[in-house]
C-alpha cells in the first residue's frame, strides 16, 4: 500500500489517498472541522464550554 498526502488544498485543506494493491470499490470519507459555535442542550462532561 502507498500513502499520498496533498496540502494547502483550498488553503487549510488536506487530502491523503490511501491505495491498495488490488483492484476494487473505493470508499470516500470527508471530515471538517470547523468549530462553529452552538448551544450545548445537554448536560454530559464533554460538552463544548465556548
Amino acid at each position: 500500500m502507498v500513502f499520498y498526502v496533498a496540502t494547502g488544498i483550498g488553503k487549510t485543506g488536506v487530502i491523503g489517498n490511501l491505495k491498495g494493491n488490488k483492484d476494487g470499490p473505493t470508499i470516500g470519507l470527508r471530515a471538517d472541522m470547523d468549530a462553529l459555535p452552538i448551544q450545548e442542550t445537554g448536560d454530559v462532561p464533554f460538552r463544548s464550554f465556548s
